[in-house]
């Protein structure tokens, strides 16, 4: 059994889950009060893709009332690695310069988090989604970005019953970005 995680010093107001993607990004912007789902059709340039992520965190709360939690690369995709690198490393910059803080979580640790299985594949996921939180999303990537505002939530203590696999997860990003707290 796991050590539960009590520690909160900053309040964060809302939590948003990023999942970059060349052709369609997913956004979930977390609250204690709903959650909201966006897809975005990015095939335009990073910097839109950036300003586009900060109109909605800006739409609920200030940015530095927001923690944003970002998908990691996955070093073992294929195709455009480099176009997806400048779009995280603008995202990146653009969230730093509106100091709004941010984690970074491996593709292992989103797909632990939700199903157990470091290596689960999509349908996997959506269906851990259903048996953790009891909600349903059809696209791949909100459903990513779902699981990672799910991981924030539960990093700044919003979330507290977690299965063991999950608190590990936690307990690690705590080891890494507790001074965001």
């Amino acid at each position: 059994m796991g050590k539960k995680i009590t520690k909160q010093v900053k309040q964060f107001l809302a939590v948003v889950g990023l999942d970059l993607s060349l052709r369609e990004s997913g956004v979930v912007v977390s609250t204690d009060k709903s959650d909201e789902f966006h897809e975005r059709d990015i095939i335009s340039r990073a910097e839109y893709i950036a300003e586009s992520i900060l109109k909605l965190i800006e739409k609920t709360v200030k940015t530095s009332e927001t923690l944003c939690i970002i998908e990691g690369y996955g070093f073992a995709a294929k195709g455009r690695v480099f176009d997806l690198a400048e779009v995280g490393g603008i995202v990146k910059k653009t969230l730093t310069n509106s100091k709004c803080p941010y984690i970074v979580i491996t593709p292992g640790q989103l797909k632990k988090y939700a199903t157990g299985i470091g290596n689960a594949n999509k349908e996997q996921v959506r269906t851990g989604i259903i048996m953790n939180w009891n909600t349903y999303i059809e696209n791949n990537n909100v459903c990513d970005a779902y699981v990672l505002a799910r991981i924030g939530r539960a990093f700044i203590g919003q979330d507290v019953n977690l299965s063991n696999y999950q608190k590990d997860i936690i307990k690690d990003l705590h080891k890494k970005y507790d001074s965001l707290l």
